[in-house]
């Protein structure tokens, strides 16, 4: 690919900030070395960062000056009252205070409180948010971006920066393949295989379509028969269906090609090629090949030990999931016993068990008083919580070795 224009850019970009220009200019040989050196991996790229993140390279520092609406949807668990929620209304429309609140006590970003929030907040072209990100991005680009985080809105940096960021997850391959989708939640996420769609995903959809238009060099999109890893869609949820029909485990059939899905192909074509001398498509590969054997093959037959297997052998062999489920158990079985004993404790033996049993009985059943309903939940919340969570605890752990089992016997759990 012959190297970008700042022309080419900023007709891409047209309100790009001209440093930003200049460093992708200048910057060239960093981004071929990093291996985006074919159309369609730049146009991945653009539309990444050049595009959705930075806003067509407008934005240096991410603006935290949000409304309580636009926080409330882009932190709905954490945030739901939106503008009436104190907390923001505490900070007036500061930036730094709201980029604080929004940030600084994310644990998942690295973050440790106080200024955190503000001063890693997204920076420069891939918007890098958190300290650890800035550690661990500074470490491998050789800058001290966490004891100098403003170091980001240097362009030159930025784009070391953002290149860090594209090839830890080697996103070249999924750019390879046209899978945005999947880059997107690399990028957004920090999980390629995502279930969801990256936040923006329609945004980052359009930057692509004007990435390509412009870098693309008037050629068609790869049209592709074949699936990688990264791909998604309905001929994944339904690969994923008649693979676990087969007897291997893909996980939830959620109709992302990732790595549980991606052991279970190549174990399928392990044993289809041991049984017929016939090799399929290579690697992570499904291709005709691949996808044909899958529509003829018969399911796994598996052995007698393995369906006439009980959770009691299975825990003498040594499974964790058992061993970690029977612990559940136990707790349960403990909290149930510390409850039931306080409940005679409180109610007075068989004579307080049965008024006990009366008093729910006419809260599940009849219209009680609100008020009574309250007094009487406080009067005995504590030892109905621990029998709640006895019993919680109890069939969570039964639901794990029961799983445990299934999974076993199915022939789709072949490890502890």
């Amino acid at each position: 690919m012959t190297p970008v224009t700042a022309d080419a850019i900023k007709l891409f970009a047209n309100h790009a900030w001209d440093g930003y220009v200049a460093a992708i200019v200048s910057g060239w040989p960093e981004i071929e070395a990093a291996g985006i050196s074919t159309p369609l991996r730049f146009s991945h790229f653009a539309s990444q960062f050049i595009g959705h993140e930075p806003g067509g390279l407008t934005i240096i520092r991410e603006n935290t000056g949000w409304t309580g609406k636009r926080m409330k949807e882009l932190w709905p668990q954490r945030f739901p009252l939106g503008a009436a929620d104190p907390r923001i209304m505490a900070c007036r429309g500061d930036p730094q205070k709201l980029a604080n609140l929004a940030y600084s006590d994310r644990s998942d970003l690295g973050n440790t409180g106080g200024n955190d929030g503000w001063d890693y907040r997204g920076g420069g072209f891939s918007q890098l948010t958190g300290r650890g990100a800035f550690r661990d991005c500074g470490n491998a680009i050789g800058v001290d971006l966490e004891g100098a985080p403003e170091l980001i809105e240097d362009p030159a940096i930025s784009l070391r920066a953002a290149l860090w960021v594209w090839g830890k997850d080697n996103l070249n391959q999924f750019a390879d393949h046209n899978y945005g989708r999947t880059i997107g939640n690399a990028i957004n996420r920090g999980n390629p295989f995502s279930k969801h769609d990256p936040i923006g995903f329609r945004d980052r959809e359009q930057w692509f379509r004007r990435a390509w238009a412009v870098f693309g060099g008037g050629q068609p999109l790869p049209d592709e028969a074949e699936l990688y890893l990264g791909a998604y869609g309905g001929v994944v949820r339904r690969i994923q269906g008649q693979l676990r029909d087969l007897g291997y485990g893909t996980g939830n059939q959620d109709g992302v090609y990732g790595p549980i899905m991606a052991r279970a192909v190549a174990g399928f074509k392990a044993d289809h090629s041991r049984a017929l001398g016939v090799e399929l498509d290579s690697r992570d590969v499904i291709g005709p090949l691949t996808m044909a054997a899958i529509d003829t093959a018969q399911p796994i037959a598996l052995s007698p030990e393995r369906k006439s297997m009980t959770m009691q052998g299975l825990a003498a062999l040594g499974s964790t999931e058992m061993a970690a489920g029977g612990h559940m158990q136990a707790v349960g079985r403990g909290l149930t016993l510390a409850g039931g004993a306080g409940a005679l404790h409180q109610t007075g033996a068989l004579e307080g068990a049965t008024g006990l049993l009366q008093q729910i009985t006419l809260l599940q059943t009849t219209a009680a008083p609100a008020v009574k309903a309250i007094g009487w939940g406080l009067q005995n919340a504590w030892w109905v919580l621990l029998l709640a969570g006895g019993v919680y605890c109890w069939r969570s752990g039964y639901g794990v070795k029961l799983a445990r089992l299934a999974a076993h016997q199915l022939g789709m759990n072949l490890w502890r």
